[in-house]
């Protein structure tokens, strides 16, 4: 029987686990595949994977049965299961597998002409310059960070002796246009003394790429190269000095691309559907233009911050509740994004906002880590919708309801903004974060979006905290007329990822509701999109329970 308290995040993170390891031979599908993204699954050996993230350990093949009992269970869990056409076994995503080199050259090939497709100019073997020697480096800045980690892989294995070059050995590609390098890295790059290195980098060095990931795999790859004896430590410490290039020579940080993540072979750079494939899988390092016309080339991580709520707060308790949050997670995002009506005032939300932004900035003033706080306000008894955008220095945007829901247009009871761009108190509506755009939507503002066929105002991200969802069969019920007509809607019309998170009131908050969409299904119609199609999942989940409501904290990353 398989455990019921697998859960859709659970196979999420499994599926991830599937994509960096492959498929072993011996569990490919014969009868049924789970889609997801585009790729297909085996869902028995799905289900296997995923309870290890549930329970502490893989499901063995003949606990649980195949067919009808695990489709069953992962379609309930909102996922997609079809036969298989052929009786072939399924194509492994494993490079090591027969079906696709270890070192396929070609993958290389087709990563470059995607840049090409995407930036225009590349440069190949890329050589930066800089010495490879580490007292070389005696008067930089880094000296003191490089010299630890180069103790450390000397210690490693008992080589001093670990580098005869004079001069650091070409990075893989140099793109002009962002002014940074890519590195492709295969197996041979994840071994002991990788990970050893990544362990030492300073909090604050700035990496185009999953740290935590990378370690994650020198811990399952463990490559070893003993020629000569000491080439893992070696090939460790150039790719530390790649990494040190922001703060060597100015550039923006490396990215680092996982050659085994997908079979680059297989996309065309002359098809756009392709192209844009490999925008989306790339996308989450930051380092292309969104479809909004916008660049960005750094990495932002949000937090939305959802609620389960019994009716009992006050704004003190939301503050409690804020501060919390900020306490546990602030360093695990850039910016934290409430509810609409977070906090509420008797009076003219307008006049009141910039003393909660004060509060606010006081919580964030003695936090290392940067953190931008978006909180919805209401005021006049909802008469005033308004969401704000505050960090440590004060606020930062204001923006007020623009689109009214169909009860507050026929009755008028809510003051609006007079248009979509229309900032407040003399802050503007949009503002960025760590060289991204984005635009405060508050409520029903992400339906205006879309039903008024506005234009994208060149912003990469749409934050669109909404108020309440109430148990099913009341009014007010609709998180999935919500997420399918708003949020997915208004990340439809204007081509860039929609957030959002509300209050679910006397009910538990569905574990499949999304807090972030990102549309691509081309032309396909809103009201035959559902929550299979979206591609944007959280790379972290986490609860902490305050007064009488619960905050359940989310953490994408862009």
């Amino acid at each position: 029987m398989i455990p019921r308290n697998i859960t859709r995040e659970h196979l999420l993170r499994a599926i991830g686990d599937i994509d960096c390891d492959g498929i072993p031979i011996n569990r490919q599908s014969t009868k049924y595949s789970l889609h997801h993204q585009g790729k297909a699954y085996p869902p028995k050996y799905l289900l296997s994977v995923a309870n290890l993230y549930a329970n502490g350990e893989r499901l063995r093949p003949g606990y649980f049965s195949g067919g009808q009992e695990s489709n069953d269970f992962l379609k309930a869990r909102g996922f997609q299961i079809t036969p298989v056409i052929s009786s072939a076994p399924l194509r492994t995503i494993n490079p090591g597998s027969r079906r696709h080199p270890v070192r396929c050259p070609r993958c290389k090939l087709i990563i470059k002409e995607m840049f090409r497709k995407i930036f225009g100019e590349i440069r190949e073997e890329y050589k930066t310059g800089l010495p490879a020697q580490i007292t070389d480096y005696a008067t930089s800045k880094a000296y003191q960070q490089l010299g630890k980690i180069y103790s450390e892989l000397q210690r490693l294995r008992g080589y001093h002796q670990l580098v005869g070059a004079k001069e650091l050995s070409p990075c893989d590609i140099y793109i002009p246009a962002i002014n940074t390098v890519v590195e492709l890295d295969e197996s041979q790059h994840f071994s002991l003394a990788r990970k050893q290195s990544l362990l030492c980098y300073p909090a604050q060095l700035r990496v185009g790429f999953d740290k935590n990931k990378w370690i994650d795999l020198c811990d399952r790859i463990h490559s070893k190269d003993n020629n000569p004896p000491h080439r893992d430590e070696q090939r460790a410490w150039y790719d530390t000095l790649r990494d040190f290039l922001p703060n060597l020579s100015g550039l923006n940080p490396t990215i680092r691309i996982f050659m085994a993540d997908f079979p680059w072979c297989s996309l065309d750079p002359n098809k756009s559907e392709n192209v844009e494939q490999f925008q989306r899988r790339i996308e989450m390092r930051r380092i292309v233009s969104n479809r909004s016309g916008s660049q960005v080339s750094s990495e932002l991580k949000i937090a939305t911050v959802t609620i389960a709520s019994k009716g009992r707060f006050d704004n003190d308790t939301r503050m409690l509740m804020l501060q919390r949050v900020l306490d546990r997670f602030g360093e695990a995002a850039d910016l934290f994004l409430t509810p609409a009506g977070f906090f509420s005032t008797e009076g003219a939300a307008s006049m009141q906002i910039e003393a909660f932004a004060d509060r606010i900035s006081a919580l964030l003033g003695e936090r290392q880590h940067p953190v931008t706080v978006c909180f919805g306000i209401d005021g006049r008894n909802m008469r005033d919708q308004l969401a704000g955008a505050v960090n440590a220095r004060g606020v930062v945007a204001i923006g007020r309801k623009f689109f009214p829901a169909p009860a507050e247009e026929q009755d008028g009871r809510v003051e609006c903004a007079s248009d979509h761009l229309q900032g407040e108190l003399g802050y503007p509506r949009i503002f960025n974060v760590s060289g991204h755009r984005l635009y405060l939507a508050v409520c029903y503002d992400s339906f205006g979006i879309r039903k008024r066929n506005l234009n994208n105002p060149k912003v990469n991200l749409i934050l669109n905290p909404a108020h309440a969802f109430h148990p099913r069969g009341e009014s007010g019920s609709g998180d999935v007329y919500f997420a399918k007509y708003g949020f997915a809607g208004s990340s439809r019309q204007w081509q860039c990822p929609t957030m959002g998170t509300a209050v679910f009131m006397d009910r538990k908050i569905p574990p499949n509701w999304p807090c972030a969409v990102l549309w691509n299904q081309s032309d396909k119609g809103v009201q035959g999109w559902s929550y299979t199609d979206n591609q944007l999942g959280p790379e972290m989940t986490m609860e902490l329970a305050c007064e009488d409501e619960k905050a359940l904290v989310r953490v994408y990353k862009f």
